[in-house]
């Protein structure tokens, strides 16, 4: 996600990119690109945004709209909510196959990035 995300970030600076993979793009065997999930933070949303691939996956994710922090058994605790942040969500779940699939998409776009 590293590579893909940062050869997007830089392909419209005018550079040629290769990105270099072990695994062929799509390949069911690549593990960078499972069903586990990422918590991405509104920030990062800024940047996909930034980056032209939100929109290809803003509905495949899950927004977080409020987070409880908490040490059980001890006093205190914190709940941090959208509204009050005045924001969409404080942040999104997204598998790492969707973010993945996408990330491909956008570099297959590219006119001066090519993944190898």
């Amino acid at each position: 996600m590293v590579g893909a995300s940062l050869a997007i970030a830089l392909a419209h600076r005018g550079l040629r990119l290769a990105l270099i993979e072990a695994y062929t793009p799509g390949a069911e065997t690549q593990p960078s690109y499972d069903d586990r999930t990422v918590a991405l933070s509104w920030g990062s949303r800024c940047i996909l945004e930034g980056m032209q691939v939100w929109d290809a996956m803003a509905g495949q994710v899950e927004p977080i709209k409020t987070i409880h922090i908490s040490d059980r058994g001890h006093f205190g605790a914190t709940r941090l909510r959208h509204e009050e942040e005045r924001v969409e969500a404080l942040g999104y779940v997204a598998e790492n196959r969707v973010l993945g699939e996408v990330l491909y998409r956008r570099l297959q776009q590219s006119s001066n990035a090519g993944i190898h």
